[in-house]
């Protein structure tokens, strides 16, 4: 702790100096960042301009300081760089990650200045949003505004967005009064000089004085000067966006103001307007509500202010102009683009509605033909010469057909764009017709988007979701028009594709429901349109068939040939529950085609796990098999031993050679490039690169990842680790190239056969490759590592799927545990106790390490830590380690294992200090996965037999180490019975240190504190005391919490509620204890994290005021947390569904272990 505080002083005192803080000044600045001094001290510091000061010190200083969540620290800081330069320091913080309305103890006044500015000079024009944030970031009070305005070092624009914020605050928010008070008088023209010099700079910076005065009478005057009617047309930049905007935002308490809006409108108006537009969505003065008679206000040309009105889509204002410049309205109509000119149809109707008549009868074939013409714009010349023909019915399909064959080119993000034109065009003239033959063109244009969009319908709270009759209607809609049951089994595909990720459930239920009705009336034809269809729509017609599968049998069955791996998978599920259909699965395994052979197996081999007999049916068909592919399947169906493949019909020269035939071997050219290192047989003789070759080509040209029996059989013949350096090497070059996905068989060949090496590699990229939006890859790799053959994979795999920051890999971990648990009949969490490691050391806690000469014995603390000792002979026989060489006890202790000496017999001791290298770097791994696996254990309650809790805790010498510093209880129907300890002497103690005896029949599981009585928990902790025991986590000490009896009866828990904490922070803690974000909505934006323990069956919701994917450093504030059923709430992108009352628990059924850990988690992430 002094260390740290020390390196802290040092970092302080080289930020002073690079500052030019020195001598009595340094002083002073250095007690008050310690805290030995208060605020009042920093008035012995002088006022500096600081706008070009710089300190690396101190911006590094900043991002550790935010993201440990030091506010006070943070605070001192502020207070210090504002005491030197006020207004003039805002530019040196704001090269931080420090945040002006995170340091919510400093003075208001002191925030907004900095926060005032910085706003000012980072935004491309001032928006509203950007006001809005200084006027909240002032708590809504104009008086601390106006006190901001005092501070020295103040310039034009810092001062103009803390006087447009004060005005807009205390007369259009405040008060709705309309001229200003004496009071304000002065701040209102220092509010007009700004803006006033400021259009005279956007004319000329370097004009001369005179030339400047009399333009600055000219707006005065209200008269437009030549000189800036010179400008108009010309591009215009930021200044003049935050003139016209900040001019705007209050013109109604100044003639002025109001005269510098008419400036920028005559110079140039839609820069004008677009600048009014963002400084005003939402204020008092949103133009959108109050504009509609701008153009007589500021004398904006109507047919200009028009044109702006109908690109910005803006009702209110149009409405208006149809009434107030009718004829302007219609002059603009005739020259708006198509899309223009239909809504601004629209809008006459209301105003007019006789008018609207005429138009309509008048408009409507000149509008078709320009829509027409809009639509086909980028079609090829015959292309469109077709589509125009049908739109404007001068065909049938015919053509379509000859010009867009096949219906294959993918437009996925086009249609937007022609789904607006066709939906305002059908809002004014109704033409059926038309509409459902652009539907029809769209299919050929493959315009997804355009579906989206038509059945697309805003649902409040939900977002964007699915209309189920659009959808029926749309498919209507094509059948009416004659579009082939073919190409509506194409669009199915193609409008899926077009969706986001919470629509598709709704738009296949509107398809499944649609096409059944169509299934039924003609069966033949829709089968076959699915049947011919792109994968996609293939997997729908099998979930269509196997509505009514003994119907459908026999087309079904004819999927079996399909290419496509998803359409399998879908044949596969619904196979594999036809157990019934066992004579047709049979007859699939006798066809000519070995792809439907091969499913066959797969299915029959699922069907004998759920415990069928088909070994002798696998045997038959291995005697007559050729496909190597289908070969290994059986013989992994059989079992078959490496040493059975030998014997078999193919020898490992044939299998080399068959695993060869047709190039196959290059696909591996890209390894074999440059050279790699030499492997030999077990004989000694140099392995040639083919046999090497044809073991990468086993996992190669495996249909499906994972381990391969002929892989296996060749590598026997090998070096096992000359072949683990061979295989590094292949995984090196494969990251070296990119990692390409369509490779991700490497992972799985150097998992399997690359030694203890490849396992650090891999999950050093498991972790790098999520990091780099690569998630999938790095779940094929955590799959690859589960199937690894070293001790310390599974246990990495455990911990990955315990506690992961990326939610798809520790999915992925999971499954894979899950995959080898059902494989061996048990859970995954007895799979996890059996695989922890002993590490190779015995009862005693010792294990033995031999250099030839001198031995020594390494033994496990009671705090988890390796020792080393010398060994040295026993003096009597049975005193020492006699399991090992020789006999053998403790003698001088060591610092470590020490390296080799030249006494030592040079192999034998290279070997034992490898090997106690590796030691260390599994004891690491392993006590940090067994120590959050505990501690895991402790939050959900999890119980032992007595049996599996004497193998793991007694007879594993590492765990043995963590079972003496935890309290154990017997628990009864998961109620605790009697805590007890593990004693090193291997014997059982109570809290009053009384022997005690497990039962038989009892179940062992960790004390969680909400247990035990106070007195309980008093006695347990000075018995670890008297002991010396550590605790490897905290148990004894964890803070307890209990729902309260206000709480019993609520759904929702509220003690977080209104709490405010940096979202960076938020969710780096969060993560880090094993949550996760929810779902992302609209704009990438959430607004929950949550937890699902398994074990539990419960998951729990944080409800807060939201942040962005990737954080945004801005305070959020909590909300509340709430309890739900494991697996009932949606996740995903677009996913709306939370745990609401039909889904929310009542707090008083949470079990108190449970709601104690979730209240303990979130006050850590809180705090």
């Amino acid at each position: 702790m002094m260390e740290k505080s020390r390196e802290k002083g040092n970092k302080f005192s080289e930020m002073c100096n690079e500052l030019g803080l020195l001598g009595e000044e340094k002083e002073v600045a250095l007690k008050f960042l310690s805290g030995e001094a208060g605020e009042e001290i920093l008035s012995k510091i002088k006022f500096r301009d600081m706008t070009d000061a710089v300190s690396g010190t101190f911006q590094s200083m900043s991002y550790e300081l935010v993201r440990a969540g030091k506010k006070e620290e943070i605070s001192r800081l502020f207070l210090l760089f504002f005491a030197m330069g006020e207004a003039t320091c805002y530019r040196l913080i704001d090269k931080t990650y420090i945040n002006y309305r995170y340091l919510t103890s400093i003075d208001p006044a002191k925030r907004i200045l900095l926060y005032g500015i910085s706003n000012a000079m980072a935004n491309y024009s001032i928006s509203s949003y950007s006001i809005m944030s200084v006027i909240s970031t002032a708590n809504n009070d104009a008086k601390i505004l106006k006190e901001a305005l005092n501070y020295r070092g103040l310039t034009g624009q810092g001062s103009l967005v803390l006087l447009v914020s004060y005005f807009l605050q205390k007369y259009q928010i405040e008060s709705k009064a309309k001229s200003i008070k004496k009071e304000d008088s002065e701040l209102m023209q220092q509010y007009e000089t700004i803006l006033a010099e400021a259009l005279c700079d956007f004319c000329d910076k370097h004009m001369e004085e005179e030339k400047k005065k009399e333009l600055l009478d000219s707006i005065d005057s209200g008269k437009i000067a030549e000189q800036f009617l010179s400008f108009r047309g010309k591009k215009v930049g930021r200044l003049f966006r935050v003139i016209a905007g900040t001019a705007y935002i209050n013109y109604t308490l100044s003639c002025k103001l109001t005269n510098i809006v008419r400036i920028c409108m005559a110079v140039n108006c839609q820069e004008a307007l677009d600048s009014i537009l963002s400084i005003s969505t939402d204020q008092p003065l949103d133009i959108r509500n109050v504009g509609a008679k701008f153009d007589r206000v500021f004398g904006i040309d109507p047919e200009e202010y028009i044109g702006w009105a109908i690109r910005k889509g803006f009702k209110g204002i149009l409405k208006e102009q149809v009434v107030s410049n009718l004829q302007c309205y219609l002059n603009v109509l005739e020259k708006a683009e198509i899309d223009d000119a239909n809504r601004m149809l629209l809008y006459i109707e209301e105003g007019n509605p006789t008018l609207y008549r005429k138009l309509l009868v008048k408009k409507k074939e000149e509008y078709k033909e320009r829509v027409i013409s809009d639509f086909t714009v980028k079609d090829t010349q015959a292309d469109g010469d077709a589509a125009r023909a049908y739109l404007r019915e001068d065909s049938g399909l015919d053509p379509l057909f000859e010009y867009f064959p096949g219906n294959n080119s993918s437009n996925y993000y086009n249609g937007s764009h022609e789904y607006t034109l066709l939906y305002n065009f059908d809002k004014n003239f109704k033409d059926e017709k038309f509409f459902r033959r652009s539907e029809v063109y769209m299919t050929f244009r493959r315009a997804s988007y355009f579906f989206r969009c038509l059945i697309s319908e805003q649902k409040s709270g939900r977002g964007t979701q699915v209309d189920k009759e659009q959808v029926k209607k749309l498919f209507l809609d094509f059948e009416e028009e004659g579009l082939p049951m073919h190409y509506q089994a194409q669009a199915v595909s193609m409008i899926r594709d077009g969706l986001y990720s919470g629509m598709e459930k709704d738009y296949l239920e509107a398809v499944m429901e649609y096409f059944t009705g169509c299934l039924k009336e003609r069966r033949e034809e829709t089968v076959g349109a699915f049947s011919s269809a792109d994968a996609y729509s293939r997997q729908i017609g099998l979930r269509l068939l196997n509505q009514n599968p003994q119907e459908y049998k026999k087309e079904i069955l004819l999927y079996a040939q399909d290419s496509s791996k998803a359409v399998k998978e879908e044949l596969f599920g619904i196979l594999c529950a036809r157990k019934d259909w066992e004579e047709e699965v049979k007859e699939l395994n006798k066809k000519k085609k070995a792809a439907e052979r091969e499913f066959a197996i797969r299915v029959l081999i699922t069907w004998q796990a759920d415990g069928a007999d088909y070994k002798e049916l696998f045997a038959q068909a291995m005697e007559k098999e050729k496909n190597a592919k289908v070969r290994e399947i059986l013989g992994n169906a059989l079992g078959l031993s490496s040493d059975t493949a030998k014997e078999g019909a193919v020898s490992r020269g044939e299998l080399v050679k068959n695993l060869h035939k047709g190039g196959r071997k290059r696909s591996l050219s890209w390894a074999y490039e440059s050279p790699f290192s030499a492997v030999h047989t077990v004989e000694g003789d140099i392995a040639d690169e083919e046999y090497l070759q044809a073991i990468l080509l086993c996992y190669a040209s495996a249909d499906g990842c994972g381990v391969s029996k002929n892989a296996q059989f060749l590598a026997e013949a090998l070096r096992a680790d000359e072949l683990a350096v061979y295989v590094n090497e292949v995984f090196d070059k494969w990251v070296a190239a990119g990692a390409e996905a369509k490779k991700r068989w490497v992972l799985y060949a150097a998992a399997i056969h690359g030694g203890s090496s490849i396992v650090a590699k891999l999950e050093r990229h498991i972790k790098e490759w999520p990091q780099a939006s690569r998630g999938a890859i790095a779940c094929e790799a955590v799959k690859a590592l589960s199937l690894s053959p070293m001790p310390q994979a599974l246990l990495l795999v455990d911990g990955i799927a315990r506690k992961f920051k990326f939610k798809q890999v520790r999915a992925a971990a999971g499954a894979a545990l899950e995959f080898a648990a059902s494989q061996l009949g048990i859970t995954r969490e007895e799979l996890a106790d059996r695989i922890v490691p002993d590490l190779g050391f015995d009862n005693k806690m010792e294990r033995f390490f031999d250099y030839g000469v001198r031995k020594f014995i390494v033994t496990i603390t009671p705090a988890l830590e390796i020792e080393v000792f010398e060994a040295k002979e026993a003096p009597e026989k049975g005193d020492g380690n006699s399991g090992l060489s020789g006999n053998w006890v403790r003698g001088k202790k060591l610092k470590s294992l020490p390296a080799p000496g030249a006494k030592d017999d040079a192999e034998v001791a290279k070997a034992a200090y490898e090997e106690f290298k590796q030691l260390k770097k599994q004891m690491k791994i392993t006590v940090t996965s067994q120590r959050a696996r505990l501690e895991m254990a402790l939050s959900t309650a999890r119980e032992w037999s007595i049996p599996a809790w004497e193998q793991l805790f007694v007879k594993n010498p590492l765990m043995h180490q963590f079972a003496i510093g935890l309290i154990w209880g017997v628990y009864e129907e998961g109620k605790l019975v009697q805590s007890f300890r593990y004693m090193e002497d291997g014997s059982f103690n109570t809290a009053d240190e009384e022997e005690y005896e497990l039962k038989e029949d009892g179940k062992i599981g960790l004390v969680h504190p909400v247990e035990l009585t106070k007195e309980e928990k008093e006695t347990w902790e000075q018995q670890l005391e008297d002991y010396e025991i550590a605790q490897p986590f905290e148990q004894l000490k964890r803070s307890v919490y209990t729902v309260t009896k206000e709480e019993e009866g609520m759904q929702k828990l509220t003690r977080f509620d209104e709490k405010t904490i940096n979202d960076l922070s938020l969710g780096s803690r969060l993560t880090g204890l094993g949550w996760y974000r929810g779902s992302v909505i609209d704009g990438g934006g959430f607004d929950t994290y949550y937890r699902e323990d398994k074990e539990t069956g419960l998951g729990v919701e944080l409800h807060f005021s939201g942040s962005y994917v990737g954080g945004s450093n801005e305070d959020v504030t909590i909300y509340d947390a709430r309890f739900y059923k494991a697996g009932t709430v949606k996740r995903g992108s677009y996913e709306y569904d939370e745990a609401g009352d039909d889904k929310a628990c009542f707090l008083r059924d949470i079990p108190a272990r449970y709601f104690s850990e979730i209240v303990w988690q979130l006050t850590k992430a809180t705090m």
